[in-house]
């Protein structure tokens, strides 16, 4: 009885032992034939974006300097093949990119993407022929899609600086924010110091921007940055800087803001409003974003801006100072590229800044708190 149930097991080991014996030669022979297959599909895609490459060869990405969406990259003879993935309007959007020897595109494509809003992101094509110099986003634009064309600059752009990378070279890779607050800080002789801009509520003349530390003040003049310590400027700056410069400044420590009740008739929208003594309104306002017109994932929340609108009924200053709206899309009015648009205009050209395509919630509702904030600017001065 012992025997009759060992036996059973005692086969079905053997069985399983040449089994396995059996796969392993068979393993030995047709590994190296899948392998060989599989890399030649491989070569075959890399080669759609980089056309005639072969011997293809993977490279390192992590310790390799290159740009953060660069998530894989490869060698051929003719160029090299960079892998990466950018937000578009979603996350996903996963982009092979080319680079012949030359530094020139030679093909772009997607080979994943969650772009529902926009399924049309074959753009690789107009990319070919381009260099790191040369590369502009003319070749994109277009009033639809924007975040996605967006992304896939970027992600050529991406590709454009690993190829310099990969190739010995350097690229600066700061993004704009850091290296605004680097040159902030090598005009006044500091680090690590964090700077913001100015709300100016007085218009200087000669002074692009205002930027504001615990260690001091920098003015921005073009392409200058001249810094500002203890009232007096920092370094080398011709006279006509140096005289800007602190006159924006002294423009700064010299403001003087008093709170006032909004006027009868202004909209409820309206929050707080504040005048200087050289008659400049600054104005707090809230915008009826997407979180709150929205039909489909809706925050139930404001967008908050101000506005300092000089005696003139010009706007000086906006900036946003709350948004909840949607993450790569309506959340462009937090970015000074928008909002700044509205510098300079009066309440009979502040349409000039058009309704953004695909965030049109939110750009609609700050249109419509920038004409609200001249209508009480107006009913302020005794207007109609």
């Amino acid at each position: 009885m012992f025997k009759e149930k060992i036996m059973p097991t005692t086969v079905l080991g053997a069985i399983c032992l040449v089994v396995a014996l059996l796969l392993s030669v068979v393993n030995m022979f047709t590994g190296p034939i899948i392998e060989k297959a599989q890399a030649e599909k491989a070569n075959a895609a890399l080669a759609v974006v980089l056309p005639g490459g072969t011997n293809f060869t993977e490279l390192p990405v992590e310790g390799a300097g290159y740009p953060e969406s660069v998530t894989a990259a490869y060698k051929a003879d003719n160029g090299f093949v960079f892998r990466m993935e950018v937000t578009g309007y979603k996350p996903g959007l996963i982009i092979m990119c080319g680079i012949n020897n030359d530094g020139t595109v030679a093909g772009a494509d997607f080979i994943a993407s969650n772009e529902t809003l926009y399924a049309e992101v074959g753009l690789g094509a107009k990319f070919v022929g381009y260099t790191k110099d040369t590369i502009n986003t003319d070749i994109i634009a277009g009033p639809t899609a924007k975040l996605t064309t967006g992304a896939y600059y970027s992600a050529i752009e991406a590709a454009l600086n690993a190829f310099i990378i990969a190739n010995g070279g350097t690229v600066d890779l700061r993004d704009p924010a850091q290296i605004l607050q680097d040159n902030c800080n090598a005009a006044l002789g500091t680090e690590g110091a964090t700077f913001e801009k100015w709300f100016a509520t007085a218009r200087v003349d000669g002074v692009d921007a205002l930027y504001i530390s615990d260690k001091g003040a920098v003015a921005v003049i073009g392409e200058s940055f001249v810094g500002i310590a203890d009232g007096a400027v920092v370094g080398e700056a011709g006279e006509t800087e140096k005289t800007a410069a602190l006159a924006a400044y002294n423009a700064y420590k010299s403001e003087k803001l008093t709170e006032i009740a909004k006027p009868d008739g202004a909209s409820d929208n309206v929050l707080k409003m504040f005048t200087a003594e050289n008659g400049t309104v600054v104005i707090e306002m809230r915008a009826k974003g997407y979180g709150i017109m929205g039909d489909w994932h809706t925050s139930g929340e404001y967008i908050n801006l101000k506005v300092a609108i000089d005696g003139e009924g010009k706007i000086i200053s906006t900036l946003t100072t709350y948004q909840s709206e949607s993450k790569n899309i309506g959340d462009i009015v937090a970015s000074p590229d928008y909002y700044e648009q509205y510098n300079g205009k009066t309440e009979a050209d502040y349409t000039d800044v058009a309704i953004v395509s695909g965030a049109t919630y939110s750009t609609d509702g700050y249109r419509t708190a920038i004409k609200q904030a001249f209508e009480a600017f107006k009913l302020l001065k005794g207007g109609n």
